[in-house]
């Protein structure tokens, strides 16, 4: 089963509408586009290899198919987020794309 599937039989698991909050995301040499997405926050991560320790936002993005991003470049698309919620949102790169089907983009930030 796709997460096109899983969306279509029960829209409100990741549906934007409900549990989405606003993010621009800028393809590289393109126009940002503005958009809502599904947001999730964990702890923040230690950065391997700083002494002392330092530590990064821990944030995936679900960009859902057909809202104007055809395709994800790692390298160089920017995705605007709040760290916490309600905090000012500042430009993330994409660290991974940890699914990508007929759905949805599943993006991790760095």
């Amino acid at each position: 089963m796709s997460f096109a599937d899983i969306m279509a039989a029960d829209a409100a698991f990741v549906s934007a509408d409900v549990m989405g909050e606003p993010i621009v995301y800028t393809p590289c040499g393109a126009a940002p586009l503005n958009l809502t997405c599904v947001v999730k926050r964990d702890a923040p991560t230690a950065v391997a290899g700083t002494n002392p320790a330092r530590f990064a936002p821990s944030i995936e993005i679900c960009i859902p198919q057909g809202v104007g991003v055809t395709k994800i470049d790692k390298d160089g698309d920017r995705i605007t987020v709040a760290e916490r919620e309600g905090g000012t949102p500042t430009p993330h790169l994409i660290a991974e794309v940890v699914s990508a089907d007929q759905g949805a983009w599943l993006l991790r930030l760095r």
